[in-house]
């Protein structure tokens, strides 16, 4: 009962561990007071996730190598990481100008990346095993285009000379996402250390394929319905010791699940539609792989 003069059935005793700073943060780190943003800005709360699952701590060395206005990096700087930053786009990872990236760090009181560079994550700059974690939202061709160093000649790429200096901005064509994908994988196998993390975004196809690597065991695939036209998922992997086994499935597993093997009760949980639709075949098919009918009934059909 509801009554204040009514006496409760049972008493509840705990003790409070924590407080959550959740609205202190997200007014804190709102992008409408942001000095310095772009149209690809990743929201503050998204951003915390990324930082919060890829399990940076105090002196952790991060990198974002899609950076942008430095919303990842942001989050990252928050939790006490040591950030690192590039960007294909000179207007972001280049000082000129009065407003910049820097301006965002300045603005919160966080401590600047280290360094940020113009980059295309085909290029290897950076020292192996040294990263902890890399945190980013890769271009894949929604309000950013994935693009490359280099120049569309006879269908092939060709790459520009490394050597320009200044500001020289070189040319730039249009690449696969799914190319981009993999070289971040190539990327963060080459430079994080043993048990480091990777957190990305990708866009969710149909079928749903998830990114594979012989050096990576995937931890978590959290979908985000963006729009009825887009979906995408939040990707977290983690880099094994050198002897452990890497499992790996092709299709989205919904509730810890295999594909082929969907039960009814998993089957509920899934509040999507087409989601539901597709799940729901999957399991019919593999029910009758496992059950086929008879002679005599398949003749009848």
């Amino acid at each position: 009962s509801h009554a204040t003069d009514a006496e409760p059935s049972r008493w509840f005793v705990a003790r409070r561990v924590c407080k959550s700073r959740r609205k202190e943060l997200m007014n804190h780190y709102a992008l409408v007071e942001r000095p310095f943003k772009a149209p690809t800005s990743m929201d503050p709360c998204l951003a915390l996730v990324m930082a919060n699952m890829a399990e940076i701590k105090p002196g952790s060395l991060v990198l974002d190598p899609f950076m942008g206005s430095g919303s990842v990096l942001i989050a990252a700087a928050h939790l006490g990481a040591t950030v690192m930053g590039a960007d294909l786009d000179p207007r972001f990872s280049s000082l000129q100008g009065e407003v910049g990236w820097r301006t965002n760090f300045d603005f919160y009181g966080l401590a600047p990346p280290v360094t940020v560079v113009q980059s295309d994550v085909h290029h290897r700059i950076w020292r192996n095993r040294v990263l902890d974690s890399i945190v980013c939202d890769p271009p894949y061709g929604c309000r950013a285009r994935a693009r490359t160093l280099g120049v569309k000649e006879g269908g092939e790429t060709k790459q520009p000379d490394p050597c320009h200096q200044g500001d020289h901005r070189p040319q730039t064509t249009a690449v696969d996402c799914n190319d981009i994908i993999d070289t971040l994988l190539e990327l963060a196998a080459t430079t994080l250390v043993p048990g480091g993390k990777l957190v990305f975004w990708m866009p969710k196809a149909s079928p749903c394929v998830l990114p594979r690597h012989e050096e990576f065991v995937l931890e978590a695939a959290s979908e985000q319905v963006v729009n009825s036209g887009l979906r995408r998922l939040l990707i977290s992997m983690r880099k094994m010791e050198p002897s452990t086994p890497a499992v790996w499935t092709d299709e989205f597993v919904v509730s810890g699940v295999e594909p082929g093997t969907l039960s009814k009760t998993a089957l509920k949980k899934l509040k999507n539609k087409r989601a539901r639709k597709e799940a729901r075949q999957s399991w019919l098919v593999s029910k009758r792989a496992a059950n086929p009918a008879p002679p005599e009934a398949q003749g009848s059909d």
